[in-house]
């Protein structure tokens, strides 16, 4: 008996693609991000669905999602501080299909400017004079609720929390005579910068 010659088969797994998109590139802190993409097959082009992709920012994973039917996927994700943040993808691969990443996308949050004004009444009088500190905080954005607090000749004598217009008011009583350098501040937070204001 003849045998044949051995034919060996080689199969090999499926070249993949991911590719990503933010829904924007810039922005400030606490700000989110949608990430979207779709994971496909090199041969056919088709998407490749009930792939599990992952979410990298910074080198560190983030999240986890199963992509749809036809391939595409979708992430939130909220950008914790101010920084520069480098985004991709990544699908682990299977038995039938080889891992791949995304190309790399950069999002970079800065803080939003802040302005305050200030408004004294009355500015002079005879002791005890009892004074009104009042003004208005403004983010970049919008009116801001923010702690601000009130300085007298370089001194903290009290704090307040803006009310939703970003409005704040004081009072304050001088029982003694002299000349009193008043201001306020706003010492900025995680998304806005810090700012000052003075009566002049």
């Amino acid at each position: 008996m003849v045998k044949s010659s051995t034919v060996t088969v080689v199969v090999s797994k499926i070249n993949t693609s991911l590719s990503i998109s933010l829904s924007k590139t810039s922005g400030a802190p606490l700000d989110w991000i949608k990430i979207t993409g779709k994971l496909t097959r090199d041969d056919t082009g088709a998407g490749l669905g009930g792939k599990t992709v992952t979410l990298w920012v910074n080198g560190i994973k983030k999240k986890s999602t199963t992509t749809s039917s036809d391939g595409s996927y979708k992430f939130e994700w909220k950008c914790p501080e101010e920084g520069r943040y480098d985004i991709y993808t990544h699908f682990d691969g299977d038995a039938t299909f080889w891992p791949c990443d995304s190309p790399l996308r950069t999002f970079t949050a800065s803080k939003l400017s802040t302005s305050i004004t200030i408004n004294v009444s009355p500015t002079r009088g005879d002791a005890p004079l009892k004074v009104r500190i009042t003004g208005k905080i403004i983010g970049e954005d919008k009116p801001i609720q923010v702690p601000i607090h009130l300085y007298i000749n370089g001194e903290k004598v009290a704090e307040t929390t803006s009310a939703s217009d970003g409005s704040y008011s004081f009072t304050h009583t001088f029982k003694t005579p002299g000349r009193f350098d008043i201001y306020t501040e706003f010492k900025g937070n995680v998304r806005y910068r810090g700012c000052e204001a003075w009566p002049w």
